[in-house]
């Protein structure tokens, strides 16, 4: 080449480059390569409070919580030995010590047949796994609550056929949860008590 076709060459290697980055900059997802050994090569910003600069040229278990390595070095080495991508959730300490967690997908580099490096693609999605884990605890309290109560609690459908009845149904009409689940609530009325039994 010679040295205008090389200067144009460098030219567009380096547009290419900065459009890479600062693609990977705006995105919402922190994005980091990561090399056979578990090294972090490059990391796109800022993730669980630590700088690129803090994360580059460590390994990345250093970053994820102590149960969760092993899942991590095992999806790594898979990567690199299927040549598949694999997604899951870990628990990274920010750098305050304060557990996030993150949906992470890890995807292999490939130039020609070989696996070069692993992008890691991660979201965190701390509120929601805090948000599922809130409710699953109130169905649980509520679930104890209704199972240890006094009071009659049923599930009707719109057709008026019981889909749940609370364990004091057995002492309040003589009949066990089991038995009335799947009939009709409308034909068991007495015209004696005004109970649906």
């Amino acid at each position: 080449l010679d040295v205008s076709e090389r200067k144009l060459a460098e030219e567009q290697a380096r547009t290419q480059e900065a459009r890479v980055e600062a693609l990977a900059a705006s995105s919402n997802a922190f994005i980091q390569e990561i090399d056979c050994d578990g090294m972090i090569l490059y990391a796109n910003r800022a993730a669980a409070g630590r700088t690129p600069t803090d994360l580059i040229g460590h390994p990345i278990t250093d970053f994820v919580a102590e149960s969760d390595r092993p899942r991590v070095v095992g999806m790594i080495d898979q990567v690199f030995s299927t040549g598949r991508s694999y997604t899951d959730e870990f628990v990274v300490a920010d750098g305050h010590g304060v557990p996030r967690t993150y949906s992470t997908t890890l995807s292999p580099v490939r130039t020609d047949t070989r696996v070069d490096w692993v992008v890691l693609t991660a979201f965190d999605v701390t509120d929601r796994v805090r948000a599922e884990e809130a409710l699953r605890l109130s169905e649980e309290r509520f679930r104890r609550l209704i199972e240890k109560g006094s009071e009659v609690v049923a599930l009707y459908d719109a057709a008026a056929v019981i889909r749940y009845e609370s364990p004091a149904a057995e002492r309040v009409k003589g009949f066990a949860p089991d038995e009335l689940v799947g009939t009709s609530a409308l034909g068991r009325a007495s015209c004696a008590t005004g109970v649906i039994s």
